[in-house]
């Protein structure tokens, strides 16, 4: 049996490992936040869907570390590709970094030309939608190619009707570097 001050030892470890690995996701959630904002037009409701759709992100990676036990962001690099519905603006996005991934998107129903029935659908292992987009796509996001990038956006209608970019966030020391690129229609 361990003794009481090991025992103590231990389990104070293992608080920090999960505090600072919280840390780490709110960290991320914060700062990325603050990239979307201050590289988006001044417009205020371009502003408000961002202050919107970090709150799907953060719910989104919340339902991640219920469900694996462990937060997403608690890596050095994270991908997302955001993809926003032309129509609704409604937001979904694709996120992974080197072990997992994760997808969510809202989903609806009309009624009388009236949104009803709004779900957040959150997948916590999206592999198979990220290889959906073929073998080079991955590799654009993860080295921050934005012309190979702008060029598949533009010639392949992967979310019918749909606007989509990406960010690539790197973690060095306490902060957060983000590269994105631009929005591109997949409509064109």
């Amino acid at each position: 049996m361990l003794k009481p001050f090991i025992k103590y030892i231990i389990l104070t470890s293992i608080a920090f490992i999960s505090l600072y690995q919280l840390g780490n996701a709110q960290d991320f959630i914060k700062e990325y936040r603050k990239h979307l904002l201050s590289t988006a037009p001044h417009i205020p409701k371009v502003k408000k869907n961002i202050k919107a759709n970090i709150l799907k992100l953060k719910t989104s990676l919340d339902r991640f570390e219920i469900e694996k036990g462990h937060p997403f962001a608690a890596t050095d690099t994270v991908y997302i590709v955001s993809i926003y519905g032309v129509e609704t603006g409604f937001p979904s996005a694709l996120i992974w970094n080197k072990k997992e991934s994760l997808f969510y998107r809202y989903t609806f129903s009309m009624e009388n030309w009236k949104i009803t029935d709004e779900k957040l659908d959150i997948k916590t292992d999206a592999s198979n939608i990220l290889e959906s987009f073929g073998p080079h796509f991955k590799r654009w996001v993860e080295t921050a190619d934005t012309a190979s990038y702008s060029n598949y956006a533009k010639t392949h209608w992967v979310f019918d009707g749909s606007a989509m970019s990406f960010t690539r966030a790197i973690k060095s020391g306490n902060h957060w570097s983000f590269i994105s690129s631009k929005s591109y229609a997949t409509d064109l």
